[in-house]
């Protein structure tokens, strides 16, 4: 072997080995996490049978998101890594898999706090009632509380055999779908605004490709609300 073909290898070998290393130390990280969220499951647990406080939840809220946080960052990160070999490869599909699995558990915790939270804000209207003042109709002022955040959702984008993902908070206003597209081109290292345009299309109840456009949104958010994963399909077009 040439001394160049000899360099070329070792470099590769060091190179596989260092990406396999980032990828060990993120299934590390991982583990660390799980931890965090059977806390979270246990505290939440705790808070349905009355056992811990209620105002204990915004603290859960902050490890929630910091967890998620975190999660995500690694997430991001494992779908930069290319060439991989066979073992790297494994590892890194492993270390997706149990990320998913714990995003998934923390939207459950989410969703299980914000339903703490309304029956507390139910109690606490109902002891307030006693006392609530009255309108010279007789009946209660009309009060509002602060809407909860909307749950995040995983956005999977598939372009030209490439698989990327993010995460995507939806406000529930008009600007979902531009918000969408723009994370999208963002994945790819694409700027709408200089003519690099995509389509994205999700496929419905029965396997049929959909072009993914505002109108659209609500149905495929429809399909894809048991799992919160927005699985779309990315193609080049041109400019008109």
């Amino acid at each position: 072997m040439c001394t160049e073909c000899f360099s070329q290898r070792t470099a590769e070998i060091s190179r596989q080995d260092g990406l396999l290393s980032e990828i060990q130390a993120t299934l590390h990280r991982v583990s660390k996490h799980r931890c965090s969220v059977k806390d979270l499951q246990t505290g939440v647990a705790s808070m349905q049978v009355g056992l811990r406080q209620a105002e204990q939840s915004s603290e859960m809220k902050k490890l929630v998101r910091n967890t998620e946080e975190d999660l995500m960052k690694d997430l991001i990160d494992l779908d930069k890594f290319s060439g991989l070999s066979e073992e790297a490869r494994s590892s890194r599909k492993n270390a997706i898999k149990q990320i998913e699995i714990l995003l998934s558990e923390l939207d459950q915790i989410k969703a299980t706090l914000v339903e703490l939270r309304h029956e507390g804000n139910e109690e606490d209207a109902a002891t307030e009632s006693l006392s609530a003042p009255v309108t010279t109709d007789g009946t209660a002022p009309v009060t509002t509380d602060d809407q909860e955040p909307l749950a995040p959702w995983t956005v999977k984008v598939s372009l030209d055999g490439d698989l990327r993902r993010c995460r995507w908070e939806p406000d529930g206003r008009w600007n979902d779908f531009e918000v969408i597209c723009e994370t999208v081109s963002q994945l790819f290292g694409l700027r709408r605004n200089s003519g690099d345009c995509l389509q994205l299309r999700y496929k419905d109840e029965d396997g049929e490709l959909c072009t993914l456009i505002e109108p659209t949104l609500p149905d495929a958010l429809k399909i894809f609300k048991d799992s919160r994963v927005l699985r779309l399909i990315a193609s080049r077009i041109a400019p008109n």
